[in-house]
């Protein structure tokens, strides 16, 4: 059986792209590994086919799109935004970008396409990837890095937004405007970014000293034809309404001010609503809407370059976590509660 280059890397505990650095003779990895690599190489009898060292200067940009995922058209201008980074980075350090979808394809066959074709490494999407789900690429030999998503307790290379440190913002701007009853619109579309910011929020509330009403938690559909009844019908039931509603991104703030406005409830007047991810035609809602803007070009750029640092080091490298802070957009739809 003829050697292939991870079959080096495995048995050197390095990465492809080291692999390759150090069997063409180029800087990017020490002397003594680039020896070791060698030495293997020559113990397997590899020799360098022609024109491999140029396909693996392409590093790979890979959305994947579960078959039970539900796509939210507004996500694909975060993807421009990621690949505009990514795009930046891969030019700067002279390597090609390469965008591969996998749509409506199992988690397996994505992990299985590093075996067809291996790059010199892979930046994935994570959105809508659950810790089950990373755990698919532990044994991947491919240096990875996934953005928009991160486990602390899985050991991969990890860029994502602060959550928590965007929701804290958004919780001080309630409180400083004077609210304290203070509620959630969560998505019927579970996603990891989601559930952070909705743990995230009740412990920011307890740390403020407020409490949270568990029927102060709406759940509400970003396809306008679905849900809105049930949610129109537990605005009636309520009482006593909150003061301001977090919704857990700007699809779901536009639902829900369409639903109050139809109801006869004023934005700002009578409740607040924040959203989050700064939308563009969050701008130009009405009122126009206060909410978290992330720099999604910059997460993908730094994705870019923690994933050249794994290429270089190999499992040398220890793993990161890197997330990205937010800042709060403050717009009209927040105002100080008409009633106490």
């Amino acid at each position: 059986m003829t050697p292939k280059l991870k079959d080096i890397a495995n048995r050197a505990q390095v990465s492809t792209a080291a692999v390759s650095l150090a069997l063409n003779n180029k800087s990017g990895v020490s002397k003594e590994t680039a020896e070791r690599i060698q030495k293997i190489a020559r113990d397997l009898n590899y020799s360098i086919p022609r024109g491999k060292l140029e396909s693996l200067e392409t590093v790979r940009f890979i959305q994947i799109n579960k078959p039970d995922q539900i796509i939210d058209p507004l996500h694909k201008g975060f993807i421009a935004d990621y690949l505009k980074g990514l795009t930046r980075a891969a030019k700067a350090s002279g390597y090609k970008l390469e965008v591969v979808t996998f749509s409506g394809r199992t988690m397996d066959e994505a992990v299985l396409s590093f075996e067809e074709d291996s790059p010199a490494g892979a930046v994935i999407l994570g959105a809508g990837l659950w810790p089950e789900d990373v755990r698919r690429f532990e044994g991947v030999s491919t240096p990875l890095a996934f953005i928009d998503v991160c486990y602390d307790f899985l050991p991969f290379d990890f860029v994502d937004m602060n959550n928590a440190d965007s929701v804290f913002q958004i919780i001080s701007h309630l409180v400083e405007m004077g609210h304290s009853r203070i509620g959630i619109v969560q998505s019927s579309d579970e996603t990891p970014n989601f559930t952070m910011r909705e743990e995230a929020f009740l412990k920011i509330l307890a740390f403020k000293g407020l409490s949270f009403d568990p029927n102060h938690r709406y759940v509400l559909s970003k396809d306008a034809e679905n849900e809105s009844p049930e949610f129109e019908r537990r605005l009636a039931k309520d009482k006593d309404l909150p003061t301001a509603l977090f919704c857990v991104n700007d699809t779901i703030a536009h639902r829900a001010v369409q639903i109050l406005r139809g109801r006869g409830i004023r934005v700002p007047e009578d409740l607040s609503i924040v959203g989050f991810d700064n939308l563009p035609s969050s701008e130009y809602m009405d009122p126009p809407l206060t909410t978290i803007d992330i720099r999604k070009d910059l997460m993908g750029e730094r994705a870019f370059y923690l994933l050249m640092e794994r290429m270089r080091l190999g499992m040398d490298k220890p793993a990161e976590k890197i997330k990205i802070d937010g800042t709060l957009v403050r717009r009209a739809s927040v105002a100080a509660p008409a009633r106490s």
